[in-house]
């Protein structure tokens, strides 16, 4: 399954690249009132490829896709239609479409694989960094630069965190020797952090922003919190999200040992 949804990520990464040149920011639709929530056609495109791609390779699968761009298509109880399905398909086809649409390198293609409800893959391309993270059962990887190295749990994180969801404790923050790095793609931001860029961020998000790397970040040890009841998140918990898949309290995701310093540090 691995090579395939890699095949198809690639190929979309390059489809989403080529087509940024042609992009003009005034031909995006709005999703929201939120000046972040937009769409553009290569989103809605690759939501189709995607739906295709899963019925080609995959109908022999008992499954139901997940896509930002289609949530109305599972329901009033979306959750509820989710679960009844033994593989789960997660796509954001641009996550970061706001950079996207203006040009710039901060976006990326996110794929997260579930049987049962327990994550069983990851892929997050961004092509334009020239950065690809995935992995399955038989391990998880990154390549970066094409240099493919292996996700290693021990590795020293960079000092570096995100945070979207509250103001910053500037005194936790020298006290932790942390600087912080918004790169506007929650995608990316979880894959930088299985592989050690980020050492901690905190986020409202909705599911397909954070089920691509799942897998990721379970192999490195690296934990989604609710930083409301301080508990590990389970992502098809309907309890935690709204009719429309956002989470309802915001989320530190690190290690486990850092949890209560990140809490500080985002005045959670």
């Amino acid at each position: 399954m691995l090579e395939k949804i890699l095949e198809f990520i690639r190929e979309s990464g390059q489809f989403a690249s080529d087509n940024q040149k042609n992009i003009d920011f005034a031909d995006s639709e709005m999703k929201s009132e939120e000046s972040w929530d937009v769409v553009t056609e290569t989103d809605f495109e690759i939501s189709r490829r995607f739906d295709k791609f899963v019925k080609s390779n995959f109908a022999d699968l008992d499954y139901i896709i997940v896509d930002e761009e289609s949530i109305a298509d599972l329901g009033d109880r979306p959750m509820s239609a989710i679960k009844s399905h033994e593989y789960i398909f997660v796509i954001d086809p641009i996550d970061g479409t706001l950079a996207y649409s203006h040009g710039l390198p901060f976006y990326g293609v996110s794929i997260g694989v579930f049987r049962n409800q327990k994550a069983i893959l990851s892929a997050i391309f961004a092509p334009s960094m020239n950065f690809l993270a995935y992995g399955d059962e038989n391990g998880c990887f990154v390549e970066e630069n094409n240099v493919r190295k292996k996700l290693d749990p021990s590795i020293t994180a960079a000092p570096l965190f995100t945070n979207k969801e509250t103001s910053t404790n500037f005194n936790q923050q020298k006290k932790m020797n942390l600087m912080p790095l918004d790169i506007y793609s929650s995608a990316i931001t979880s894959a930088y952090l299985s592989s050690g860029k980020l050492k901690g961020w905190t986020f409202r998000a909705s599911l397909w922003d954070i089920a691509g790397a799942s897998f990721l970040l379970e192999n490195v040890g690296i934990v989604s919190f609710d930083a409301t009841t301080d508990r590990p998140i389970d992502l098809f918990d309907e309890k935690l999200f709204s009719e429309k898949l956002r989470m309802k309290n915001p989320k530190i995701v690190c290690t486990p040992e850092y949890y209560n310093n990140f809490k500080k540090l985002f005045s959670l």
